[in-house]
């Protein structure tokens, strides 16, 4: 699954996997402009194994989400489909 926004900068942002669910990216664009120009990760490698059986379970980092607030975007994903992580990008980072 993947989430689309848009930012307060006027960038359209992409929260996504790469490949797999090993690497969890965001690509924005340009403020303004619709074609999403630069990509950066997020989270790479594997996550933590889930501690209990289910069905399509495995390390991953998938299921994101963004909320923009106070100059930050809050990206939350699922850790292998038990828990919740959270990563905060300050969104200057995020300008060309």
């Amino acid at each position: 699954k993947a989430y689309l926004g848009k930012l307060s900068t006027g960038q359209i942002y992409l929260l996504s996997n790469l490949g797999n669910r090993d690497t969890l990216v965001i690509s924005v664009s340009r403020p303004n402009e619709s074609t999403l120009s630069s990509m950066w990760r997020l989270r790479h490698g594997k996550s933590q194994a889930p501690r209990f059986p289910g069905a399509a379970k495995s390390k991953q980092w998938s299921y994101p989400y963004g909320y923009e607030r106070d100059g930050k975007l809050y990206v939350v994903y699922s850790i292998g489909k038990e828990e919740c992580g959270l990563t905060v990008v300050p969104l200057k980072s995020l300008l060309p």
